[in-house]
């Protein structure tokens, strides 16, 4: 897998209907050299939010998983079933040109699964205990949702969340502070004496930044919004040796690790403290339609 990062600035326009707002303000408050590079770092994002009567739905949250009953249901060993989070529809994105950049199979639909068990204290997924990872995966299933009936669900103490179906805006988006990618490319750098850091990380930019945030935090692609530190970094920790942490190895790992799905907190399922879920694809080569997965998540 790997990311296509050949969006040129006219085609983002198109794509993203805030992308000219998002290239004034970086040109209102960056010099030319530093704006045009920043703006090359865009990556646009599906935001996800509740789909009103006559929207296009191209995911859900909640429910049960439209799969076939040849599909094994994800089990955690030792801990039970996984609840079922969220779809994204494949081939609605490709319908109505939803592109986020993720080499991903054109149709078909992502079914993603957590561990949930209020009444289980060992059942922490946690990025620095790998077997724990086992609590969260993801499914790729090639039929369409007409041709899936959902999913019986023989097992009481698995927790069901209501079904919400969702609709997608293009919206771009771009790395944080402390994001490993940005330090990469801009911490070297100075113009007229200014770091290229300290400028795209300068308070009245960022919050400039903030005003073209979409209303929800449910996004599929782009760049992740972190709670407690780059959640690249944590990617990168769940599949190294703890050895590694700190390492160039490390650093190069974390950039390796591009947002699949982000899951925020809402009125029909909390995460910790306000939290939310990340799911992560690799670059690299894939053996199936979906490269290597991760997750991890965090609360404030």
């Amino acid at each position: 897998m790997s990311f296509d990062s050949s969006f040129s600035p006219e085609s983002l326009a198109d794509i993203c209907p805030d992308f000219e707002t998002a290239k004034q303000v970086a040109h209102d408050h960056l010099p030319e050299e530093v704006a045009d590079a920043w703006l090359r770092m865009c990556r646009p994002a599906v935001s996800l939010s509740p789909a009103a009567p006559g929207d296009t739905v191209v995911a859900r949250f909640g429910g049960l998983p439209r799969m076939s009953e040849e599909i094994a249901w994800p089990e955690w060993e030792g801990h039970g079933p996984l609840s079922f989070i969220a779809e994204i529809d494949l081939s609605a994105l490709t319908e109505h040109g939803l592109r986020t950049g993720l080499d991903l199979p054109e149709q078909g639909r992502l079914l993603f699964f957590y561990h949930v068990d209020p009444e289980d204290s060992e059942a922490l997924v946690f990025y620095e205990d790998h077997e724990s990872l086992r609590g969260a995966r993801v499914i790729y299933v090639a039929e369409s949702a007409a041709d899936s009936p959902n999913r019986v669900l023989t097992d009481s103490s698995v927790t069901v969340y209501a079904e919400v179906s969702l609709t997608g805006t293009m919206t771009p988006t771009f790395p944080e502070t402390e994001n490993p990618r940005l330090y990469q490319e801009f911490a070297d750098r100075e113009i007229d004496g200014d770091s290229w850091l300290d400028l795209v990380n300068d308070d009245d930019f960022r919050e400039a930044l903030e005003e073209l945030e979409p209303e929800t935090d449910h996004r599929f692609g782009g760049w992740p919004l972190s709670l407690q530190g780059p959640v690249e970094l944590e990617a990168a920790a769940s599949v190294l040796d703890a050895s590694l942490y700190d390492s160039p190895e490390y650093e190069e790992e974390s950039r390796a690790w591009h947002l699949l799905l982000q899951v925020s907190s809402s009125d029909e399922m909390t995460w910790g403290d306000s939290g939310m879920l990340y799911w992560f694809l690799r670059e690299g080569p894939a053996d199936g339609p979906l490269p290597a997965t991760t997750f991890t998540w965090q609360c404030l």
